[in-house]
């Protein structure tokens, strides 16, 4: 899965300090406090114990590109989805 915006980017610094909790700065001079992208990797590898990934490709002016790696699915009965009591 990708998610694409056309924004103004990251630099690689700023993609190094995503992973980074509480605690990047950026160009706006603010001190940002998020955990988003950490947690979300953090959730990935718990629920999908540690096969899915996710990477962050950006570069200054034009804009950044986030990838989620998930497993395949297996194939499952439709049955079994339904008879579980």
């Amino acid at each position: 899965m990708t998610i694409e915006d056309f924004g103004h980017g990251l630099s690689q610094k700023e993609i190094d300090e995503i992973n980074e909790p509480f605690g990047y700065r950026w160009n706006t001079g603010k001190e940002n406090r998020g955990i988003g992208i950490r947690y979300v990797k953090a959730m990935l590898s718990t629920f999908y114990q540690g096969n899915a990934d996710l990477f962050v490709n950006s570069k200054r002016g034009t804009g950044t590109k986030i990838t989620i790696i998930l497993p395949a699915a297996k194939e499952v009965d439709e049955h079994e989805c339904f008879d579980r009591r």
